[in-house]
């Protein structure tokens, strides 16, 4: 089953790859944007229901957890079925499942409607990119970035993660806006409505591309596509789990799952947290318009960083955590709309550099180009688990104290211990040569398994690092 365009084949760096690139570019704005909108419907969705800030919470965990813990069975799906298809579906089922939610004065039904059939949705939309592009995870945005350009490959790259901020820096506000002047419901239903057109959108996403070289004189020949039997062999090796049997691997999944579990508390109950010190919703709604700038420079700094040789990723990686605990825990403090501001700014800053360095992190742990992938995809599945149940245990702990002070010391807690997670095995290892007098060479941080980070001119040539 699949969609044929009028005239493929395409050419990359072609008047076809711009068209594709602005429908990247929408997707992540849309993407990135209603992903980080959810802190905007919390203290709405609390007084509607009259329910506690870890209930509430609960539903944007679960959807964002959803989305990635589903990426096995998309991938089963994306094996019978064209990605453009699944991505289709994707944006319908995003779309009911906004227009259902309207129509609920019951948070339980939410869980299943919104939580788990938005996450679904949002897994259908992202995950298909991995076999449209042999070897490669992600998002289907990057695709129209990665496989429709090579001559400015960097540059589409580049517009599609300003894409994502920009959409993290006005949807927010956009969202709010709707909510104030028609209700969260028909808030909801009035961005249901963008899911109609990225969804047009995404059949520009054609996998009849042919890739050109550099060399205007050389002959061009057609990217073939995965045949049924590399699926099936691409989809089995999902399941392979010997990676966690890797102590490099192990090490870095567990800090990283730790960081996630305390990274991204504070930015889900912002608007409730600023509200509870005397900062209407509309003004707070553009806390994240500043996080979001703040992301995409972090990202852009961040990129050219990691590809220098003399720069290991992993004390980025780790700084990113002890950033963000610091600001967290200042965060109590608050009492001005600066402060508020430097918090934003500053965890966005943390946030763009962390997803940037933990992608690196996982895929050089995967070692050889076929493990990349799995490793990314497989840490990544185990890592939503526990970014999900950060922020329903940040609100529980709120209700229980009256207050979001201790949820959010105890968010910058789990960050720093996250970062000694890393820190620790190599402090051991170092004593222990120490205390045998050996002759061996210097443990460092980018040969010591426990930290597994390495700098551009170790790391593999397909390890793309500004994604």
């Amino acid at each position: 089953m699949g969609l044929k365009l009028p005239r493929p084949p395409h050419r990359q760096d072609g008047p076809w790859a711009w068209v594709v690139l602005m429908c990247g570019v929408l997707h992540a704005w849309l993407t990135h944007g209603f992903n980080r909108s959810f802190g905007i419907f919390l203290p709405a969705l609390m007084d509607e229901f009259n329910e506690t800030r870890g209930n509430v919470a609960l539903l944007g965990s679960l959807s964002v957890g959803t989305i990635l813990i589903m990426s096995v069975v998309t991938g089963f799906l994306c094996t019978r079925l064209d990605v453009r298809v699944v991505s289709g579906i994707g944006h319908i089922i995003r779309c009911c499942s906004l227009l259902a939610t309207a129509l609920l004065y019951n948070i339980i039904p939410m869980y299943f409607v919104f939580s788990l059939a938005f996450g679904v949705g949002g897994s259908f939309m992202f995950i298909p990119v991995m076999f449209s592009i042999p070897r490669l995870s992600g998002f289907l945005y990057v695709f129209s970035a990665y496989r429709y350009f090579k001559k400015k490959r960097s540059m589409a790259v580049g517009m599609v993660t300003a894409g994502a901020g920009l959409g993290v820096m006005t949807i927010p506000p956009l969202a709010q806006y709707f909510v104030d002047t028609f209700g969260w419901r028909d808030a909801m239903r009035l961005l249901a409505c963008l899911y109609v057109g990225s969804c047009v959108c995404t059949l520009a996403y054609s996998p009849d591309v042919i890739e050109s070289t550099v060399r205007s004189d050389q002959a061009v020949s057609p990217v073939q596509p995965m045949d049924k039997e590399s699926k099936k062999k691409h989809l089995s090796e999902q399941f392979d789990w010997s990676l966690w049997k890797v102590p490099k691997f192990q090490i870095a999944a567990m800090s990283i799952c730790l960081a996630t579990f305390g990274m991204y508390n504070a930015p889900i109950h912002l608007v409730k947290f600023a509200g509870e010190i005397g900062f209407p919703a509309t003004r707070s709604s553009f806390l994240y318009t500043y996080m979001g700038a703040a992301t995409v420079i972090a990202r852009l700094i961040t990129g050219p960083l990691c590809d220098s040789p003399r720069i290991n990723v992993s004390y980025i990686n780790l700084s990113t955590q002890v950033l963000a605990a610091i600001s967290v825990m200042l965060l109590t403090q608050a009492t001005s709309y600066a402060h508020l501001i430097a918090f934003s700014v500053v965890s966005g800053l943390a946030d763009g550099a962390f997803r940037t360095t933990i992608t690196i992190i996982f895929v050089d742990a995967g070692g050889s180009r076929d493990k990349a992938a799995i490793a990314y995809s497989q840490a990544v599945t185990v890592t939503a688990i526990f970014q999900g149940a950060g922020p329903p245990v940040a609100g529980l702990m709120a209700d229980q104290s009256g207050s979001y002070t201790s949820a959010f010391y105890m968010s910058g807690i789990v960050l720093l211990v996250a970062a000694a997670v890393r820190l620790v095995p190599t402090c051991i290892s170092k004593l222990r040569h120490i205390k045998q007098g050996s002759g061996a060479e210097e443990l460092e941080m980018s040969d010591n398994p426990a930290l597994g980070g390495s700098g551009g001119s170790n790391r593999p040539s397909f390890v793309v690092t500004r994604l």
